[in-house]
């Protein structure tokens, strides 16, 4: 297949990078006086080649950078590159393990190369017996040393990798390289990586966390946290392999004692294990206050319960409890012994299948009945809770309905095994009122409405659940227990309390769902000393709530909402890891080892940092220094930028004289640095994906209240968030085979029509999709745009000249309406509307235009302008292309970067635009009636058109029409 057109898009691309290299357009320094634009995006991270998903979202702050460029200002964006955190580190350490237990090259045995399985579901079937599965992978992780090689990397090199610090100094610079062979328009003076390795950036950190520290804003203590036990730490969101903002859930846990377990038959052969310690069913819960409505236990008959000997902090004595191992080795992270130690994996004292354990007695605190039993329920999941369920079928659709279902059919029960006594006599026990139509029974009432016919029917079982449970929560009051007559919403917290005090109950947390490390860890919650910053308490949350309900753009309102909600979860976060890479936490007394800030907690105000960087990473020769190991133009020094240094460049505390006495950083240097972040920020606009916002990007607004507490002008003034990037409709996934790097995109469809196809994706928060045959076709599409401007310019001074006729004015003011509209999609981030605006219905028109003008052509002004014009406005999204029709085709000398952006020669004309409407309608339908008579009669040659001399009376207040 012929390559020419992508080559001569190519050469092109070529030489207008090279023009920018040379006149560096992108480099914005303060003009005092002049309105700037600062743009930022979450700085990769650096484990790899920069890939769609990345081009994707940064598109939105290149296409913006450069539309507000045109309208004058002085547009700042830069670009650095993040690799703080454990991910690095794990794959150096993953590379290491291989190579010494496979050799170097690594031989892998074939169990290592095995590709995962996916595991057939059983049965789904909704009788209580039945099991419900889910699909599911298994089989050992890809080895490093592959990963490594699918990336593209010699076998040679990959050795290389097993130090982390060949990762910092191998991916940043490429992908650089990759944003500049798409043509971003990054100040890349201000590029830098994060940690330790660049002295400036960690003394910059360490400067952050003084502050929140010394503002009683990061703390020491237990706290709650996901957690990996294989990596000793915490697991943070960019920690994850799979479960990102996933949080913690609290349960209470319920104790449901087991009555003289000794004599149970499937206990007995353990009866030396639990000799003088209680059996505990662990019922967790959510809705603590449902206790005083049980009717029975909800035990799985596929699961196998393990016995662990149990003592949570505070008990008198240990307890043996049947569960899961998951929910054992939650509880064992939590300064709970099992088995009689914390901080490890326990192993089951003994195990018991659970269709062993269906007809055991119990005895549940605050029960109507004296003794309840286990009953089968097959749904029940080991991934979730304890694997047992308290049954209240009065409030919980689920529960009346397979309640229900054994109590209507005694030959299922018999079949089952199930004796009548442990069914028969407990019926539903009302235990709240929600009013209306729901009344006591909202269970028993929804089930009926929504005509449930048994367990199966899931979707309408979960529809019920939530109309129950909503109603319950909000308007439910209690009408039996301890706290009859209160509000559930009272209620609930109330019996938690009151049962953990009688030892009845205590609290217990796991992840939300599952969560998995980059190490390949399933973590739990476990409560540990660490740092953390003390998001949500109230004063803090309360600037927050106030910027994102005043003075932020978020442009749509959907991102508002999502802050709303991730202000009511985010709280306390755990910002101290043991392992990776990044910048050290203030040292304790007595602590040895070295405790690093994580991930997303170094990565909330660097964007102030970028306003400095270039006096801190540009070397003498121009070039640009990311970990500052060489020495800068500047000749700052990392020991001149003490806390005092950063307080008086982004604090405005102190003198530059004060600084330079007992820092050594030059006063003029200072006071440039200071003036350069005066300048630059506050953050003009902040892109995302959407996916950051509950943790980043919420992080991001509470560390600028945090510390320019004292000046608001200094926080974001707008943040715009996008969905993630489908390719070909399809989740972006190696698996998949449709995982694209930027520089594969660039090869292939060249950066101008990659541009263009990431534009024409989408803008809204819904997921936009790269389709490929349109990014391969938008090579035809520009070449056929050359060379229509190409074909026009060398035509222009043949086309026709003096009085404008009405075509030309209608074809005037169409791209005075398409100036107009542009502009607006470009101010409101709708780049995938502004580029239709201009290069498909703009064009369209000026088809249009020819055809009318078929006889006396087209006027060489009006073409003149039309071709100025939609070059310029497309600029921000095919800029190769434009330079090279703005000072090759067109004959401009000056750089299309230095153009602003086309301002309207007058005010949009309705009548106009009517005209013009109405000749198109008159056209197309001659056209139609001619093309319709002529099979009738033969060739028609003479049309007559015959005009009314005026308006009718009823059309006088219409739209004037054109001379």
């Amino acid at each position: 297949m012929s390559t020419e057109k992508r080559d001569k898009l190519e050469a092109i691309e070529k030489r207008a990078q090279e023009r920018w290299a040379a006149e560096k357009p992108y480099e914005a320094d303060p003009m005092p006086g002049k309105e700037k634009f600062f743009v930022t995006f979450p700085y990769p991270y650096m484990n790899g080649r920069l890939h769609l998903g990345h081009a994707f979202s940064f598109s939105k702050s290149e296409f913006a950078v450069r539309f507000w460029r045109m309208k004058g200002r002085v547009a700042l964006w830069p670009f650095g590159l993040h690799v703080t955190g454990t991910p690095i580190a794990a794959c150096a350490q993953k590379l290491s393990n291989e190579m010494k237990q496979y050799g170097c090259p690594p031989q892998f045995p074939p169990e290592v190369l095995e590709k995962p399985k996916e595991e057939k579901p059983k049965e789904e079937v909704g009788a209580p017996t039945k099991f419900k599965g889910r699909r599911g992978k298994v089989g050992p992780a890809k080895p490093q040393w592959l990963i490594m090689e699918s990336m593209g990397i010699p076998a040679e090199e990959i050795p290389k990798f097993a130090d982390p610090r060949h990762w910092l100094d191998y991916f940043p610079p490429l992908a650089l390289q990759d944003a500049t062979r798409l043509g971003c328009h990054i100040d890349a003076r201000r590029s830098f990586i994060t940690t330790d390795a660049n002295p400036f950036y960690d003394s910059f950190v360490r400067w952050q966390f003084a502050h929140l520290q010394k503002k009683d804003l990061l703390a020491f203590g237990k706290r709650y946290c996901i957690y990996s036990p294989l990596d000793g730490q915490p697991c943070a969101d960019h920690d994850r392999a799979s479960g990102e903002g996933v949080a913690p859930q609290e349960y209470t846990i319920v104790k449901l004692r087991v009555r003289d377990p000794a004599t149970i038959e499937a206990l007995k052969p353990h009866s030396a294990v639990f000799e003088g310690k209680d059996v505990v069913l662990p019922g967790a819960t959510l809705r603590s206050e449902t206790v005083v409505g049980q009717t029975n236990v909800w035990m799985s008959p596929n699961v196998v319960y393990k016995a662990f000997e149990v003592q949570f902090p505070g008990a008198a004595k240990s307890e043996i409890w049947l569960t899961t191992a998951k929910a054992a080795r939650n509880m064992a992270y939590q300064d709970v012994l099992v088995n009689g130690q914390a901080s490890h994996t326990p192993q089951p004292l003994f195990e018991v299948s659970g269709e062993h354990l269906i007809g055991l007695p119990v005895r549940a605190p605050h029960c109507p009945f004296e003794t309840i039993y286990t009953l089968p329920m097959s749904t029940i999941s080991e991934s979730k809770g304890t694997a047992v369920v308290m049954s209240v079928p009065s409030d919980s659709p689920d529960d009346w309905i397979n309640h229900q279902t054994l109590v209507n059919k005694p030959d299922y029960r018999a079949k089952l095994g199930i004796k009548d006594e442990w069914i028969m006599p407990f019926t539903p026990v009302p235990i709240l009122d929600v009013g209306a139509e729901m009344g006591q029974n909202s269970a028993e009432f929804m089930c009926k409405k929504l005509k449930i016919g048994g367990p199966k029917d899931a979707t309408l079982l979960e529809e019920a659940k939530k109309e129950c449970y909503n109603a319950g929560f909000y308007n439910g009051v209690m009408i039996t227990g301890p706290f009859k007559g209160e509000k559930v919403a009272d209620a609930k917290q109330k019996m938690a309390d009151l049962m953990i005090a009688e030892g009845d109950a205590v609290k217990y947390q796991e992840p939300m769902k599952e969560v998995m490390s980059r190490s390949g860890d399933e973590c739990v919650v476990a409560l540990t000393d660490q740092w953390f910053l003390k998001y949500g308490i109230d004063d803090w949350k309360a600037q927050v709530k106030q910027h994102v309900e005043g003075s932020l753009e978020t442009y749509f309102p959907g991102i508002r909402n999502a802050f709303d909600e991730a202000l009511g979860f985010l709280s306390s976060w755990p910002c101290s890891r043991n392992f990776g890479l990044g910048t050290s936490l203030p040292a304790r007394e007595g602590e040895d080892a070295r405790v690093i800030i994580d991930s997303l907690s170094d990565s909330t105000i660097y964007m102030a940092y970028y306003t400095v960087a270039r006096f801190l990473h540009e070397v003498e020769d121009g070039s640009i220094n990311l970990d500052a190991s060489k020495p800068n133009k500047a000749g700052v020094k990392p020991e001149m930028m003490t806390h005092e240094a950063w307080d008086f460049i982004l604090l405005n505390k102190g003198t530059a004289e004060a600084v330079e006495a007992s820092t050594g950083l030059p006063r003029a240097t200072a006071e440039a640095m200071r003036d350069e972040f005066n300048y630059f920020y506050p953050v003009d606009l902040r892109v995302s994906g959407k996916d950051l916002i509950q943790n980043h990007l919420t992080m991001f607004l509470y560390n600028h209240a945090a510390i320019w507490d004292q000046d608001q002008s200094k926080w974001p003034r707008s943040i715009y968030c996008n969905g993630h990037i489908l390719i070909d409709g399809k989740k972006m996934s190696k698996s998949e085979g449709n995982f694209v790097t930027l520089e594969e995109a660039i090869s292939k469809y060249t950066a101008d029509g990659s541009r263009m196809a990431l534009a024409d994706s989408g803008d809204s928060l819904d997921d936009a999709n790269f389709v490929t045959d349109n990014a391969s076709g938008m090579i035809l599409k520009l070449n056929a745009f050359i060379n229509f401007v190409e074909s026009r310019k060398k035509s222009l001074d043949t086309f026709r000249t003096g009085e404008l006729n009405l075509f030309d004015r209608i074809m005037m003011n169409a791209l005075n309406s398409a100036i107009t509209k542009t502009d607006s999609f470009y101010q409101k981030m709708s780049f995938r509307s502004a580029l239709n605006a201009v290069f498909f219905e703009l064009q369209a028109e000026e088809v249009q235009y020819e055809l009318q003008c078929a006889n006396d052509g087209p006027h060489r002004d009006v073409m003149a302008k039309y071709l100025d014009a939609v070059v310029v406005m497309l600029m921000p999204i095919i800029p190769h292309t434009v330079e090279h029709l703005w000072t090759e085709v067109l004959g401009h000398e000056r750089s299309v970067m230095h153009e602003s952006f086309p301002e309207p020669s007058a005010p949009v004309d309705i009548g106009l635009q009517f005209a013009s409407k109405l000749i198109q309608d008159v056209a197309h339908d001659i056209r139609t009636q001619v093309q319709k008579l002529a099979k009738k009669r033969g060739p028609i040659d003479t049309v007559t058109v015959y005009v009314a001399p005026q308006y009718a009376e009823w059309q006088g207040e219409g739209p004037a029409a054109p001379n």
